[in-house]
């Protein structure tokens, strides 16, 4: 009996010892129990997808470990889940499609596993209205886009002024340059008049008179326009004087700084500065290149001063002057008389190596004294300084006749004028002994003259 009690005994330790070890054994083998499963937070993936690929395209597509209720939020074309940013992009256009972003759709928060989809849309291309606009007399007409801005610019002829637009007989503007957005088809017409219009001509007879330009003149001076007006002396009988003087002004400059710089001669029709040209019933058109018109150097003075006005500081003879304006030049008051043979006519500038060059020789001619010429044309030829005047040789002929050249081309003018312009490809190189082809034009001798004829200014003009 005692050895069976000893027995259980032993037992009962034994399994107290192992109890014991099992609760107080080494931290290393036992496990964590610091953080229950429960407490974890719980993560989720979020997917990004779009709603047809072919439409457009994510930068991100898909965000893990998002944490549970974690915000979503768009704004445009970009969501935020959390801290991460993803944007949608549309795929660029076609010829045939644009491609646009729409919307996202997605939940307020992530409460588990999901998708937000992002929303592309496709629409046809519309082809843009157009229409056309037709400008006459002028530039600027073509295919336009509705709404697009056009610019319509009258082309002035010589000794015309510009009055006013009109489409279907109704007037439009009287701008110019005339600006508008499009908004139809049309037909611009620009409408034009003579300077000689007469019928508003003013009396001068006394000084100090003032007549206002309608449009005045920036940096007249380097201007390629001229001073036009028309004027038919009356009263001469009456009339001592055969002078009318008058002077340019402008708003900023004031009266003690005015200077009399031009002269006209009402008895022989003639002006310190520009031409005189006879018109019908006793009138006379003036026309005065701006570059002439001496630049106010007085004290102040820029140099760059508009012409708005001007005032007849003296008047001896009791004059008519018809409307004043500015337009494109058709000078001739300069013109030299060529009826012998051997005449020079030197160029301001010469030109270098005409022969590849851009520009074109042009001058303007008339002939005159047709009934006691009996010859039709002039010859003349081209020279350089630096070609021998033996190596001169007969290279263009001038029909004045029938108004046409050997080389280039001639346009009539008007009142008996035709101008004559030469490519410089097409004027023959000197091909004597020596030289090169990249002589300087700076001259031409009149070698022939049948017809006596007026030449007008020469110069070289890039070709347009």
């Amino acid at each position: 009996m005692k050895k069976i009690l000893f027995c259980l005994l032993n037992l009962i330790v034994a399994c107290s010892l192992v109890a014991f070890a099992g609760c107080n054994g080494d931290a290393n083998n036992l496990p964590d129990t610091s953080l229950s499963d429960s407490a974890k937070p719980e993560e989720f993936t979020v997917t990004i997808s779009v709603n047809e690929s072919d439409f457009g395209s994510v930068s991100r597509n898909v965000v893990e470990n998002v944490a549970k209720n974690t915000p979503i939020s768009a704004i445009g074309n970009k969501i935020l889940i959390g801290d991460a940013e993803i944007t949608a992009s549309p795929n660029a256009e076609t010829e045939d499609y644009v491609y646009i972003f729409e919307k996202w759709s997605f939940p307020e928060k992530v409460v588990g596993d999901l998708t937000v989809t992002a929303h592309f849309k496709r629409s046809e291309k519309v082809a843009p209205v157009k229409y056309v606009v037709t400008v006459e007399n002028g530039t600027g007409g073509g295919e336009y886009e509705e709404g697009e801005e056009v610019t319509a610019t009258p082309t002035i002829p010589s000794g015309k002024v510009f009055v006013k637009w009109i489409s279907d007989g109704e007037d439009v503007s009287t701008d110019n340059p005339f600006v508008f957005n499009v908004s139809d088809n049309i037909v611009l017409t620009a409408v034009f008049k003579d300077w000689d219009k007469r019928d508003d001509a003013i009396e001068i007879t006394a000084a100090n008179q003032w007549f206002n330009i309608e449009t005045g003149l920036e940096n007249f001076s380097s201007s390629d326009k001229a001073l036009v007006f028309d004027y038919k002396a009356i009263d001469r009988e009456v009339n001592k004087g055969n002078e009318f003087w008058f002077t340019l002004w402008k708003a900023e400059w004031q009266p003690p700084r005015l200077s009399e710089i031009i002269v006209i001669d009402v008895a022989k029709n003639t002006s310190t500065v520009g031409g005189v040209q006879a018109l019908e019933d006793g009138w006379y058109h003036v026309v005065i290149p701006a570059k002439k018109i001496p630049i106010n150097t007085t004290e102040g003075a820029g140099g760059n001063e508009t012409i708005g006005s001007f005032v007849f500081t003296l008047v001896d003879h009791a004059i008519l002057i018809d409307e004043v304006g500015f337009i494109d030049p058709d000078i001739h008051d300069d013109a030299i008389e060529i009826n012998t043979d051997d005449q020079w006519f030197n160029f301001e500038s010469g030109l270098e190596n005409f022969a590849s060059s851009d520009k074109a020789l042009v001058f303007d001619y008339k002939a005159i004294d047709r009934e006691t010429n009996d010859g039709d044309e002039f010859r003349f030829t081209l020279w350089g300084a630096d070609w021998s005047p033996i190596r001169r040789t007969d290279i263009i002929s001038v029909d004045v006749v029938n108004n046409t050249v050997s080389v280039g081309s001639v346009t009539e003018l008007g009142n008996g004028w035709y101008r004559v312009s030469i490519p410089a490809s097409e004027l023959p190189i000197n091909t004597e002994e020596g030289a090169t082809g990249e002589e300087s034009i700076g001259s031409f001798i009149f070698n022939e003259v049948s017809h006596a004829v007026y030449i007008d200014e020469a110069r070289f003009e890039k070709i347009s």
